[in-house]
């Protein structure tokens, strides 16, 4: 593994160079095959309502099979949200908590195009990212379009992150994590959060994000090589349906333009054979040409979210652990 000279150097192409890991065949097998499966159900479902209803279903079915990782203990919560007319709901959530658990927390956004996923779905990530981090991590159960369009998933991420400074969590402890449309999300509330004035967090880890919601720079990345995973043209018609009827130009749906101003170091994390890696790279640009701390790992011959699979894959494994580290890192030197 080629490592960075000092804990958040910066550089002029900011790529941390990964090593191929044992594990690269079933990896190649895998895209292979989702290639010819998943891609294409994905592009004839597109935005249909009966499909994301199915899949929602099928994947909280598949999630209730997966016990959370040895020693990490699964707590439901509700959090206080208040809508922009002031009236206060409740925001469903789940902590992962580790044994022997360190000060601090992960808030932690699920992927799901914005249009299925839960804190339940993702457990596969938020299970193993509080074992190898010894950390908490809250996963909040945000609105899901076509339902609940922007800014209802915004809304609730930054509910979400007010929670966590209610209880008192110094934002110095504080991570904010997301993967997919969740990595949006993410990016999006970290420069939200310093529009509104709210105190930042330690850090951002980003795990294939979905950046650019018109997916113009993923299509031509896709045109030049396939990605066996995500097909733009679906994640388009996925974007119409978040987006809604609101104003396209909110900056909240462009955290591409989020380096103005101090931001927490960013670790961003794709795989090298997916399309939205492309936003990975505009992104990381954007933040060290403004000065700001940022790690960028392509992890060879990985599909989008590699990450799920790190019961089988080495190089899922290497990568949650080093997006833990990342995380432990940032919040012991905000604490030194």
């Amino acid at each position: 593994m080629t490592t960075l000279t000092t804990p958040f150097a910066l550089a002029a192409a900011p790529v941390q160079p990964i090593m191929r890991l044992a594990g690269a065949t079933p990896a190649f097998a895998l895209a292979q095959s989702l290639s010819y499966t998943w891609r294409p159900a994905l592009d004839v479902a597109g935005n249909r309502p009966v499909a994301i209803h199915a899949l929602r279903r099928a994947m909280e079915v598949w999630a209730a099979l997966v016990p959370p990782p040895r020693g990490v203990r699964i707590r439901p919560a509700l959090l206080e949200a208040t809508e922009p007319d002031g009236t206060d709901r409740r925001l469903s959530a789940e902590w992962s908590i580790p044994r022997g658990a360190r000060p601090g927390a992960i808030l932690y956004l699920h992927g799901g195009g914005f249009v299925v996923g839960s804190a339940r779905t993702h457990r596969l990530l938020t299970g193993r990212l509080a074992a190898d981090s010894a950390m908490a991590v809250l996963a909040p159960d945000y609105r899901l379009a076509p339902e609940h369009p922007f800014p209802a998933a915004f809304d609730d991420a930054l509910a979400a992150y007010r929670h966590l400074l209610a209880c008192d969590i110094p934002p110095s402890r504080i991570i904010i994590a997301g993967d997919s449309a969740g990595g949006h999300l993410a990016a999006g509330l970290v420069a939200h959060a310093r529009a509104l004035g709210l105190p930042l967090p330690a850090g951002t880890v980003l795990l294939s994000p979905w950046l650019e919601l018109d997916c113009v720079a993923a299509g031509e990345a896709d045109h030049r090589s396939r990605d066996p995973f995500v097909s733009p043209d679906a994640a388009r018609r996925l974007a119409d349906l978040y987006i809604g009827e609101h104003d396209p130009s909110d900056s909240r749906l462009h955290p591409l333009l989020c380096g103005h101003g101090p931001l927490p170091p960013f670790l961003i994390q794709v795989g090298g054979r997916e399309a939205l890696g492309e936003d990975a790279r505009h992104l990381a640009q954007t933040l060290t040409s403004a000065g700001i701390p940022c790690r960028l790992q392509m992890w060879p011959g990985q599909i989008h979210v590699f990450h799920l699979l790190h019961h089988w894959l080495p190089a899922a494994r290497a990568a949650m652990r080093q997006a833990a580290a990342f995380a432990v890192e940032c919040v012991d030197r905000d604490n030194a």
